[in-house]
């Protein structure tokens, strides 16, 4: 495919006709308009300029009519753009055909092939970093999905979710570890309310039927009669109690027996100085090794053992016995320790017990006064006892709302550290995923690059293209044989424009590449000029720098 006209009027204020050959040399001062020419063919080709609106390019026109024109492989393409009152108005003409504007796009398709039929390379450097990255991607055809941004983006996600689950279930412990535990069931609570509730219920109909009397006699006397039982209850539950307060006592005092012993214990001088990392790790086994032989046969040959590893010292034994020692104090602390947590627990819940029996003894022994007061119709002791039932519901139900709590806390807790335990089996499954991921980016970003390579083979005389890529910008340098990679920027003029003919030529192998060489100086362009000769695509160079009298061969000039 090549252009071999283009013309224009009052397109960025200029109009003209330029006749292109396959290789074009533009030339002329700053101003002149050289970047036009290419505008101009981009714009007729693709309807639009980057970074500008039609309507920006028709106020910057010279008049009201501004048209494009280009001719490829001997066929026409022809934007007007026209400003009126009502607004822009684009035609477009094919072959001096007027067409809509859709027929008109599909028709330049098919005309243009997949491909682009320009490639203006400044441009393209112009553009933002994503754009480079879409438009590498869509020209080379390849299929970056960026999978492993959006599992990455996931992962973060559900890390994120597991850390304020892991905050909520730190706080949900610390507060859980600050209560403790009220004594009963919740089952046989509800038991004992329903039950009260069915005697305040009845108590209640009975004081308003007037037969309060009979029924206080005979509660009273229950009550009186079951107070023998309950004194026995009470004495063993106090001779329980005082037992539990005892040990306690005595284990607190052999807690601080056997601390005080172990501060006071002090090692034998002289030894340890003596012994290395390895050597205590054999001691430990021969100690270990030598209490078991204790326990089995009733004698213990720990001294001799360690005497057989260690170099002799006169300290040895008494370092020996010093060590099983501190070993035997430490397990026996330990197990006073927890035998004393236990005997806590236990004064605790008997404690409980205890309150509970004098309760009972104290409503037996006022039955007992009341009994002999009794008289006829509803009694105030009636009413007195409805207010103790009430009064007895009242405060087994506030401990069964504690102890609901207390359940509800713990079913809260549970449930989060499982949730913590799913989110991190999710996030390793994000983690395989995403590795998965990255390979099969790296391999896209492969094929990518061995395509570049293969396109441009033919202009670079040496090394190849290189690509790297992040997901959002797709750097591409240019790696040679003893020399380091080198992103184009590093490049020196003319060196730039031959690369960004290997690249162009390697993005659109059939469009025609347009280059900018204002600041290449008379040799490298000459050796520029050469380097290109042979390149199969159309290339249009323009500069304000103008080295030759007479063009190299297979070169056109067009002089602005």
């Amino acid at each position: 495919m090549q252009i071999t006209t283009v013309s224009f009027g009052n397109f960025r204020g200029q109009s003209g006709e330029y006749d292109l050959g396959q290789r074009t040399f533009i030339t002329g001062p700053n101003g002149s308009g050289k970047s036009t020419i290419v505008c101009a063919a981009y714009f007729a080709i693709m309807g639009r300029l980057p970074g500008y609106k039609v309507s920006q390019m028709v106020e910057n026109a010279s008049a009201d009519d501004m048209w494009a024109k280009v001719k490829i492989d001997g066929r026409t393409i022809e934007r007007h753009v026209l400003q009126t009152a009502k607004g822009v108005s684009t035609t477009v003409r094919i072959d001096g055909e007027k067409i809509g504007s859709k027929d008109a796009e599909a028709t330049i398709r098919l005309m243009l092939g997949s491909g682009p039929a320009l490639l203006d390379m400044p441009a393209f450097w112009d553009c933002s970093a994503t754009d480079k990255r879409k438009m590498i991607l869509k020209l080379t055809a390849a299929e970056l999905d960026g999978k492993d941004e959006k599992i990455k983006a996931e992962r973060n996600a559900k890390l994120a979710e597991k850390h304020a689950l892991e905050k909520v279930l730190a706080e949900l412990v610390a507060t859980h570890a600050q209560k403790t535990r009220p004594i009963g069931s919740a089952p046989k609570m509800e038991a004992e309310v329903s039950e009260l509730d069915a005697e305040i219920n009845n108590l209640t109909a009975v004081i308003a039927t007037g037969e309060a009397n009979e029924r206080t006699k005979k509660l009273y006397d229950e009550r009186i009669a079951a107070k023998p039982e309950i004194e026995e209850r009470l004495a063993l539950c106090t001779i329980e109690r005082d037992a539990y307060a005892a040990d306690i006592d005595r284990n607190t005092a052999r807690i601080s027996a056997l601390e005080k012993k172990e501060r006071e214990a002090k090692e034998p001088e002289g030894v340890s100085d003596r012994i290395s990392t390895e050597s205590e790790i054999i001691i430990q086994r021969v100690i270990i090794a030598a209490q078991s032989r204790s326990r089995a046969c009733g004698k213990c040959g720990l001294l001799h053992d360690i005497q057989e590893v260690l170099p002799s010292h006169e300290n040895i034994p008494a370092w020996n016995q010093w060590v099983l020692a501190k070993r035997d104090r430490e397990m026996e602390l330990a197990a006073l320790e927890d035998m004393l947590s236990q005997n806590e627990e236990s004064l605790r819940i008997i404690e409980h017990k205890k309150t509970e029996l004098e309760r009972d003894l104290a409503d037996s022994d006022a039955a007992a006064k009341m009994q002999a007061d009794i008289g006829p119709g509803v009694d105030p002791e009636s009413r007195a006892m409805l207010l103790g039932l009430e009064d007895r519901r009242t405060k087994i139900r506030a401990t069964l709302k504690e102890l609901i709590a207390w359940n509800e806390a713990e079913a809260a807790i549970e449930k989060h550290r499982a949730r913590v335990n799913e989110c991190s089996d999710e996030v390793a499954v994000f983690g395989e995923k995403l590795a998965e991921a990255k390979a099969a980016q790296a391999e896209g970003i492969k094929e990518i690059e061995d395509t570049l390579a293969k396109r441009s083979a033919s202009i670079l005389s040496e090394g190849r293209l290189r690509i790297t890529d992040d997901g959002k910008d797709m750097a591409i340098t240019w790696e040679r044989e003893g020399r380091p990679e080198v992103s184009r920027n590093t490049l020196s003029g003319g060196e730039q424009q031959l690369f960004d003919v290997a690249l162009g030529h390697a993005l659109a192998p059939e469009a025609v590449i347009c280059l900018e060489a204002g600041e290449v100086d008379a040799e490298n362009l000459e050796r520029l000029a050469h380097k290109l000769a042979d390149v199969d695509c159309q290339i249009v160079l323009a500069s304000w720098f103008d080295p030759w009298v007479d063009m190299p061969a297979g070169w056109k000039k067009v002089e602005l």
